[in-house]
């Protein structure tokens, strides 16, 4: 799920790990190990103040704008986004487009 938080300041975004099961870094440590990793996925909080956050928010493309901060708090996270490639063409379209 995605909520909004209070707490991030500076950041976008941050994945926050479920409330039942394993913190983000041990799953993180599971799947390097080619263990499974089991529980609910985590969960997207987003700083609704922040600038990036404002400008995605009057975009057309919804689910761009939703990719974009969740690589981005992956990123932040230590993980890398599934596909990197997408995830650079995503960056060079937001910055283009706010130049």
């Amino acid at each position: 799920g995605v909520s909004a938080s209070s707490r991030l300041k500076d950041s976008p975004a941050m994945l926050v790990a479920a409330e039942m099961g394993p913190d983000l870094a041990m799953q993180r440590l599971l799947r390097r190990a080619g263990r499974p990793v089991f529980g609910l996925p985590p969960k997207l909080e987003i700083n609704p103040a922040h600038k990036l956050v404002e400008a995605l928010a009057a975009k057309d493309d919804v689910k761009e704008a939703a990719s974009l901060l969740l690589n981005l708090a992956k990123l932040q996270d230590g993980d890398l986004p599934e596909n990197p490639a997408a995830f650079v063409r995503q960056v060079s379209n937001a910055l283009a487009n706010n130049s």
